[in-house]
This record gives C-alpha cells, sequence and structure tokens, in this order.
C-alpha cells in the first residue's frame, strides 16, 4: 500500500467501523480519480468479515477478536498486534496519510510507527503532540459526519451512509418469498445493560406489529441467547423464528438484506441493516441519538425519556414500526 492512504477504525464493535466507512469510500473515490491506491483500513475482525468483497477497501489490516476485550492481557496483545502491523507496513512502504478515526493516545503511537508522513486525527488523550493535523472533535454532529471531517475538505460531505457489499456465494438463511412484505427482525439484546429494551416491551412490540400482519425474526450474536430464551418464553405458544446461533456475519449480511425492517437498541446489527438498504428503527437509551441515530428515510430512532430504555414506551415503538411496514 506503499504512499497510499491508511484508516484506523476503532475496533472493538461493528458500529464504529461502520461510521468510518463513509470516509473510507470517500477517499476511495478521490483515489481512483487521481489513479492511486485504494486506502486501508485497520479494524477488528468482525468487521474485517463484512468488509470482504468491499470495492473501496484496498487491504484490510485485522485486529483479532481476543485483542478488542477489555483485559490487561487484551491490551498487551493489542500492542503486540499494532507493533506487528506497523513493521509490516514500514516494510512495504508508508502510509502517504493516516486517518485516525479511533480516538486512542494508543493508536497514534501506531500512526507515527507505521512512518506516516502526514497523521490526522482528534486530539483526545492527550495524543495532539504526536499529530500532524488535529482536528476538534464535534460533541454535536453525527459519528460520521464528525469522522468525515479528517478528510479535511470542504466539499459537501454530509449524508453520506455506510455501505456493504455481498458477495456471490452470500446467501440469506430464510427463503426469498416475494408474497411476504412484512418481515421484521428484532435483536433483543444489547451489548450494554442501558442499552437494553425490556424484555416485556419487546413483547408487547411484537404482538403489536403482528397484527398487521407481519412476520418476526430474532436476531443476534450467541452471547444474546438468553435474551432470545426468555423472550420466547414470554411469547408462549406464538414463539418468533430465532435465526441466533445459525448465521454467519456474510449469512447475517444477506439475511438483513430481504427483511423489511429491524428494530433494536443501537447496536452493530442495527449499522449492518442499514449498510445494506434495510431500513432501520433504533431505539437509544442514553447513547445521544443525535450523534449515532439514523432519523432520515427510510430509518427511524427513538430516544428514551429521560435515557431511561424501561421508559420508552412500546406503543411508540409499535406505532413507529407500523408506519415503516405500510
Amino acid at each position: 500500500m506503499s504512499g497510499g492512504s491508511l484508516v484506523v477504525a476503532k475496533h472493538r464493535f461493528l458500529g464504529d467501523t461502520m461510521v468510518t466507512l463513509p470516509l473510507v469510500q470517500h477517499l476511495a473515490s478521490n483515489a481512483r480519480a487521481n489513479g492511486s491506491t485504494l486506502p486501508s483500513l485497520v479494524t477488528g475482525s468482525g468487521p474485517a468479515v463484512l468488509l470482504e468483497n468491499h470495492p473501496d477497501v484496498g487491504s484490510l489490516l485485522t485486529i483479532s477478536r481476543d485483542a478488542s476485550k477489555r483485559s490487561s492481557a487484551a491490551s498487551r496483545l493489542l500492542w503486540k498486534e499494532y507493533l506487528r502491523m506497523a513493521g509490516e507496513l514500514r516494510a512495504t512502504g508508508a502510509p502517504a496519510t493516516c486517518y485516525l478515526a479511533d480516538r486512542s493516545f494508543r493508536s497514534a503511537i501506531f500512526a507515527r510507527l507505521t512512518g506516516a508522513k502526514v497523521i490526522v486525527g482528534f486530539p483526545t488523550e492527550g495524543r495532539g503532540f504526536l499529530l500532524h493535523k488535529r482536528i476538534p472533535y464535534s460533541q454535536t454532529a453525527t459519528e460520521v459526519d464528525t469522522i468525515l471531517a479528517l478528510a479535511g475538505t470542504d466539499q459537501a460531505l454530509s449524508g453520506q451512509t455506510p455501505r456493504l457489499y455481498l458477495g456471490p456465494n452470500d446467501a440469506a438463511v430464510i427463503p426469498l418469498d416475494s408474497s411476504t412484505t412484512r418481515r421484521v427482525a428484532i435483536q433483543p439484546g444489547a451489548s450494554h445493560d442501558y442499552k437494553q429494551f425490556p424484555i416485556a416491551s419487546w413483547k408487547a412490540v411484537i404482538h403489536n406489529i403482528r397484527s398487521i400482519g407481519a412476520e418476526i425474526y430474532l436476531v443476534g450474536g450467541p452471547e444474546e441467547q438468553a435474551a432470545v430464551d426468555s423472550l420466547q418464553e414470554l411469547l408462549g405458544d406464538a414463539p418468533a423464528i430465532s435465526l441466533v446461533g445459525k448465521t454467519s456475519l456474510r449469512s447475517l449480511m444477506a439475511t438483513l438484506q430481504v427483511l423489511n425492517l429491524v428494530i433494536s437498541a443501537d447496536t452493530g446489527v442495527s449499522h449492518v441493516a442499514a449498510a445494506v438498504g434495510t431500513p432501520t428503527l433504533t431505539l437509544f437509551g442514553p447513547t445521544p441519538i443525535h450523534k449515532w441515530g439514523r432519523n432520515y428515510a427510510p430509518h427511524r430512532a427513538l430516544q428514551a425519556p429521560d435515557a431511561d430504555m424501561s421508559k420508552l414506551s412500546p406503543d411508540t415503538v409499535a406505532a413507529v414500526a407500523q408506519e415503516q411496514l405500510l
């Protein structure tokens, strides 16, 4: 990737890479216009799987899942992986410009170790002296637009959205039935308790949108099996169709694409659904909706009263979902 651009995303969660993609897409557009190398991207192992076949990513530098955990061992492993990648980049040619969507001190050290000629980033965690170009981090702009600001251009970039691409071998795990026009996926779990919409509220939402003939699927990672089990128990003799544990990340992408709506808390699945073109309804607790929400057609976002998910009315959620489906 000698002389090209390198983008470093926050690697722990899918959503962090998704909001970095518009920057990568913009840099790729410029690279094509100039006949230069497509940008490379540093990200986690999960997002890297989703980015296979992406036409705007020149190469992927992947941080292992074990290095994305919160522990001293993971922190040491992350340093080792950064050192390894920096060595590989120096051997093949230092990047011309390194864009740090990741805001950590550690990523700025990594950028320096690559030998990048220009390092652009937010002066957070006291790392401003390591950067060549310091871009103020906005607390008011969307996270997508904040990261796009790293491109340092006057071009109107606002409104760009992340895009993901399916390959010829990526298949949905549900039948492609064109007669079903109200297929809804619900992700009942969340990565943090404060993002969790109550299971009883999910039951009420499902009951409500089933009244208009919606077919309900449950999606999520293996770590959300407990939430799925609790919801299925509440649904009793009318359980939803669970896809948890039945999809790879690639087949999940393909499955989300054939749905009509995905309802979830602010999670990676929501970002992935939007990136393959499926309408989303995203529920926010204390996470700021103005930073991470998509409240533009065909997407909707709802902020819980007092930033408390237990105060978000399931009737309100169901009403907005019905508007999107009808």
